[in-house]
């Protein structure tokens, strides 16, 4: 909804909804069933990791479960040394990343 836009947080509880941080790594899994020749369903699993350099090790346990991660950048803040830090990780694991921008309008100049 428009009220709850840009702060409903569905796998955040407790202390992680309350600060609005991620503390533990959550999974949640999506299944999808495509249509035409490929009939057979897929699961997709997402697994939010903490982004505080405190929380590495969270990452490093995700990172082997992974077949690939989306590395969440905010433009207005910019690539943090621990998300670097991270994404060496995925590098020296062989993990496939893709680089997601996250808040381009705030980069944007007023209109």
């Amino acid at each position: 909804s428009a009220g709850r836009g840009g702060r409903a947080c569905a796998l955040d509880v407790g202390l992680e909804a309350e600060r609005g941080i991620t503390i533990h790594a959550s999974a949640v899994s999506l299944g999808f069933a495509p249509s035409g020749r490929r009939a057979e369903p897929l699961r997709l699993t997402l697994v939010d990791c903490p982004g505080h350099a405190e929380f590495s090790s969270e990452v490093t346990a995700a990172l082997r479960l992974c077949d690939g991660a989306l590395l969440l950048v905010d433009v207005s803040d910019g690539l943090r040394a621990s998300a670097e830090e991270m994404l060496r990780q995925a590098l020296e694991q062989g993990v496939p990343i893709v680089l997601v921008l996250n808040k381009l309008d705030r980069a944007l100049p007023a209109v």
